[in-house]
């Protein structure tokens, strides 16, 4: 799991300690990660316990569940990235979980991105990325990394 400080300027990458590896988190570790209000880029191999994580966040805040495909989705009790941002105009401070996001091509991360920022850098929801690289590439188009 690799955690991502909010607030970085493009310009202060070099010098901020920009991320922070726990290999092996326990669940108390990770809902204190994602407490602490950090943007969080959780990865493992399929199988490994990410969805399970995820859905011990239910307690945590107000969690919007959303994935890239709906099989995944409905795992969470939650709906597809596109309905989301579709039925929801403005993102609010909130904490926005996106799984399957190795599915996520450039033209749904970039509507994506546009979204979550809403324009201005203050009040943006808190993003947690949930995915395995190694597994599914995105439909007709190219990753987003």
């Amino acid at each position: 799991m690799i955690t991502f400080d909010h607030g970085v300027e493009e310009q202060d990458l070099d010098s901020v300690n920009f991320c922070e590896k726990l290999e092996n988190p326990s669940v108390d570790d990770f809902v204190a990660v994602v407490k602490s209000g950090r943007n969080v880029l959780l990865v493992g191999a399929g199988g490994c316990g990410k969805t399970f994580l995820l859905k011990k966040l239910s307690d945590v805040a107000m969690i919007r569940y959303t994935a890239t495909t709906a099989c995944a989705a409905e795992l969470l009790g939650g709906v597809t990235v596109q309905s989301y941002i579709i039925k929801n105009r403005k993102p609010s401070s909130e904490v926005m979980v996106v799984d399957e996001v190795s599915m996520m091509g450039s033209v749904l991360f970039e509507q994506f991105y546009e979204w979550i920022n809403n324009g201005k850098k203050d009040n943006r929801a808190q993003v947690i990325l949930s995915g395995d690289f190694l597994q599914l590439p995105p439909v007709n188009d190219r990753f987003f990394f």
